[in-house]
């Protein structure tokens, strides 16, 4: 077919132009099909990222607890200075005391 008279229609026009069509159609159903797994994949990321921030939140609690638990046991329960008062009363009492079993022995001669 050198050279086509003017006027005359290309026979295989219609199909070149079906053809055409089918091969957008057929690329779009990938796209579709990429389109989907992606969603799907980025819903799983979605899902692995939430277990994830619930885990996390769940090991900040407990050591939360802990700490708290901690700074408890780390408080002297007693005001400050108490030892030192406490200390002076007993050496004041054994002094006493002391004083008592030396009076009472010097009595019992």
């Amino acid at each position: 077919m050198a050279a086509m008279i003017r006027g005359q229609v290309d026979p295989f026009a219609e199909h070149v132009s079906v053809m055409k069509a089918l091969y957008q159609e057929y690329q779009k159903r990938d796209e579709t099909e990429d389109i989907a797994f992606v969603k799907a994949l980025f819903q799983e990321t979605q899902k692995t990222c939430a277990q994830q921030v619930e885990t996390v939140k769940n090991i900040i609690q407990e050591l939360s607890k802990k700490a708290a638990d901690a700074e408890i046991l780390a408080v002297y329960p007693e005001s400050e200075g108490y030892h030192q008062q406490r200390m002076s009363r007993l050496q004041g009492e054994a002094q006493q005391t002391q004083a008592s079993v030396g009076q009472l022995q010097s009595n019992a001669r």
